[in-house]
């Protein structure tokens, strides 16, 4: 439902999950997906997930 809410209205959404875990097809598919992110620990996530962020920031400013 909040992906769906997301999309509707246009925010920008990251797919952060676990390596090895599945994700079904919708999320993947949605046109407002800015990133998907598999981590392995809470510090790989928060280290790919600010890299994400630094640059969607510069692109848009």
């Amino acid at each position: 439902m909040e992906l769906a809410f997301a999309e509707t209205n246009k925010i920008p959404i990251i797919l952060l999950y676990e390596t090895g875990k599945t994700i079904s097809r919708f999320p993947r598919g949605i046109p407002t997906v800015i990133a998907e992110i598999q981590f392995h620990d809470h510090e790989n996530a928060l280290n790919q997930l600010k890299k994400v962020l630094a640059k969607w920031n510069l692109e848009h400013p």
